[in-house]
């Protein structure tokens, strides 16, 4: 083969072949009852489960610091998929095989117990993969971070030497601050 074609042969995209498994998995939401859940996270889910690009299992953990029930919740998340979703009308069956995939756990994101708590959400549902394979989207003011991912080490949620073949990932939310224009000389 001549080298240009071999170039060629190298450019050449083929996401068929190396497209990557989908393992089962949980995404835990930090800061679930918030504008940016109820505006783009719940409603980008919501499209990839109908989109069946999620994989099976898999579950959603909203975690934040107002009270709430897991029905409670699911209903604020329906009304938020109603107004902001790209598929409208939400159709019944397509929510009844949804709303069972989220889960809330109330806690403060400084105080220990609340993601002792969490971690003990994680072991509900039986298949241990949605306990170790976790996503964690921090949708919080950036003071936040910090402690968030240092708790959840605290309670073994992540840590670089988890025995395993598992996988964590931590996302932080880009919050843009406000930025002054230099004084005028």
């Amino acid at each position: 083969m001549p080298k240009s074609d071999q170039l060629d042969e190298l450019l050449v995209c083929r996401l068929d072949t190396r497209r990557k498994t989908l393992e089962p998995s949980s995404v835990l939401i930090f800061g679930a009852s918030g504008d940016l859940t109820a505006r783009k996270l719940m409603p980008a889910l919501y499209q990839l489960f109908l989109e069946k690009q999620l994989p099976d299992p898999f579950r959603i953990l909203g975690f934040a610091r107002t009270p709430k029930t897991d029905n409670m919740w699911r209903e604020e998340m329906k009304q938020a998929l109603e107004q902001f979703s790209r598929t409208k009308p939400i159709r019944a069956e397509d929510w009844e095989r949804f709303a069972p995939l989220l889960v809330y756990c109330q806690g403060d994101y400084a105080d220990l117990k609340g993601y002792k708590h969490l971690a003990g959400r994680l072991t509900e549902g039986g298949d241990e993969r949605l306990r170790n394979n976790l996503l964690f989207y921090l949708a919080t003011p950036p003071s936040v971070f910090g402690t968030a991912v240092q708790q959840l080490n605290r309670v073994g949620l992540i840590g670089k030497d988890q025995p395993g073949s598992f996988w964590q990932r931590v996302v932080l939310e880009n919050h843009s601050a406000t930025i002054s224009p230099p004084p005028a000389r």
